[in-house]
């Protein structure tokens, strides 16, 4: 009998070839769809972090225009990132164990010509604190440490892939490896690190690997770095021309991480949020209501 169904079919997907082709491609196009949501759904639904999700919290000022709320598809809320000069200003805050600012960008890497060409590769700009804040293991050598953010010392953390592609493979801490115009020292090695999502970057694409090459948020100003994010902005123009006036507008494009260890730490760090928003009011900013958000890892997702 199924021998015969079969035949029956295929005499039937014969007669009308073309019919036939659509009707099996929307078949294969559903199962596929159906197939990824069910993966993303499940890749959301774990604890990205087991232990440390808790304590990590993403923050949020609202720093938006007076005239109007922050456009969202769910209603108002916040920008999803901050604006630069903020991120400099909190981060003095002693409230958090550990804390850091980030973006990406993107940079020439320029190998060895043996090991291959010149190539484009995205970077995560962060600050030490990034490593032990995300769990990131180490296979070779360890981060920098805070005096090389305070430093712009060109140093990097590459992952295992990269450093494969660059070294092939081995201890290749203390190499050095070219990025645009300036020679980075080498100090760490990340084993392999897959994560289910890439949960410190709530603004890009959650399901992509993370980045392979990771060097100080204090290299900013002095390699003049770009976002290769997004960005939101409003305001009048900026005060200053070019770059130096991008890193004073009202532009946000940092994402913004702390961790803090309890629900005390949290309320606190939120009364130093809005403290700080207050006297941001005084100079003609932050003139909307106070709606600063401090938000768990697994609430935020």
């Amino acid at each position: 009998m199924l021998r015969h169904n079969l035949y029956i079919a295929w005499k039937s997907m014969k007669r009308n070839r073309t019919l036939s082709a659509l009707i099996v491609t929307g078949i294969a196009l559903g199962i596929a769809l159906s197939t990824t949501f069910a993966a993303a759904r499940h890749a959301f639904a774990r604890d990205p972090i087991p232990g440390k999700s808790r304590v990590l919290n993403y923050v949020r000022l609202d720093s938006w225009d007076p005239q109007k709320e922050y456009p969202a598809k769910n209603g108002p809320t916040v920008p999803t990132q901050i604006t630069y000069r903020d991120m400099v200003e909190i981060m003095k805050s002693k409230i958090p164990v550990k804390q850091s600012g980030m973006f990406k960008t993107g940079l020439y890497v320029f190998p060895d010509p043996k090991a291959g060409r010149p190539f484009k590769e995205t970077i995560r700009v962060c600050t030490a604190d990034f490593f032990p804040m995300f769990l990131a293991p180490f296979q070779y050598g360890s981060a920098w440490d805070a005096k090389a953010d305070a430093n712009a010392e060109p140093v990097a953390v590459i992952s295992k892939e990269m450093n494969e592609k660059l070294f092939g493979g081995g201890n290749s801490v203390g190499k050095t490896v070219r990025l645009e115009d300036r020679d980075f020292r080498v100090v760490g090695v990340l084993a392999p690190w897959t994560p289910n999502i890439k949960f410190y970057d709530p603004t890009q694409n959650f399901l992509v690997p993370p980045e392979n090459i990771f060097i100080p948020f204090g290299l900013l100003i002095p390699m003049k770095l770009r976002t290769f994010g997004n960005s939101d902005g409003w305001g009048p123009s900026p005060q200053a021309p070019g770059f130096e006036g991008f890193l004073v507008s009202e532009t946000t494009w940092i994402q913004m991480w702390v961790e803090l260890p309890d629900a005390k730490a949290v309320a606190a760090y939120k009364g130093f949020l809005d403290a700080y928003a207050t006297e941001q009011k005084k100079i003609g900013r932050f003139q909307r209501p106070l709606n600063n958000k401090v938000t768990p890892l697994l609430d935020f997702m």
